[in-house]
């Protein structure tokens, strides 16, 4: 129902009776409109950024191969016979798939939403620059794979990482300053299971999470299988 013409009139000489309440109650209100849009779009940035640092650094699903566990002998028989057997420790060993290439295109084929897939061969180790020595995560990885689930590349501070060659590695900003290493620069990088070898430094990276930016070293998938001796599989 539209309002009839004694409250337009008392409306409009409301608004031009007093100029200045006018003006002043329409700057209140375009500053508080102003106020609403710019809080929420900084709210929303903040949690589209939260999320894509959040998601970004790590993968959705992550396939490792089923963890061995010790079967006591009596169990293995089923019989009521007296099984006698000599206790021994029992050696852990880096868990690992064969044939990486048929198992990345089964995944990859598994789900139309599945947007990439990238073979790893991961592990503790140190990497250490004269006196200096930290412990990371070394991971043996596809560039172009691996940079389609982390974005490396985009994150790169100096040098590269989507041409990575053998022989050389990518670390973390913060990791490179507390080594005191850059672009060029060899690390001896040393695995859990004893195995050492030199790494030429080929990119720095920095992201927004920090534990991949701190305690991560990235090298070809051939170096990384190399390093934990696992032929030619990959761990997850």
């Amino acid at each position: 129902m539209w309002p009839d013409r004694l409250v337009w009139s008392v409306a409009i000489r409301g608004l031009l009776g007093s100029g200045r309440l006018t003006a002043l109650t329409m700057v209140v209100v375009s500053v508080s409109v102003i106020l609403v849009i710019f809080l929420t779009s900084l709210i929303e940035g903040l949690r589209l950024q939260l999320v894509a640092e959040t998601t970004g650094a790590i993968p959705h699903i992550v396939i490792e191969p089923a963890e061995r566990k010790p079967i006591a002998p009596n169990r293995l028989s089923t019989s009521e016979e007296l099984v006698i057997g000599r206790r021994s420790a029992w050696t852990r060993e880096l868990e690992k798939v064969e044939d990486w290439r048929r198992w990345a295109g089964f995944v990859e084929d598994f789900d139309e939403s599945i947007v990439a897939v990238s073979p790893n061969v991961d592990g503790q180790g140190f990497i250490a620059r004269g006196e200096e020595r930290k412990a990371v995560r070394i991971y043996g990885v596809e560039p172009e794979r691996f940079d389609a689930i982390i974005g490396i590349e985009k994150n790169i501070r100096r040098g590269r990482f989507l041409r990575l060659a053998p022989g050389e590695c990518v670390i973390g900003e913060a990791l490179a300053e507390s080594l005191g290493v850059d672009i060029g620069d060899r690390v001896r990088v040393t695995t859990s299971t004893g195995t050492r070898a030199d790494k030429r430094v080929a990119g720095v990276f920095l992201t927004g999470f920090g534990a991949l930016a701190e305690g991560s070293l990235l090298v070809t998938l051939g170096d990384g299988q190399s390093l934990f001796d696992v032929g030619s599989a990959f761990t997850s």
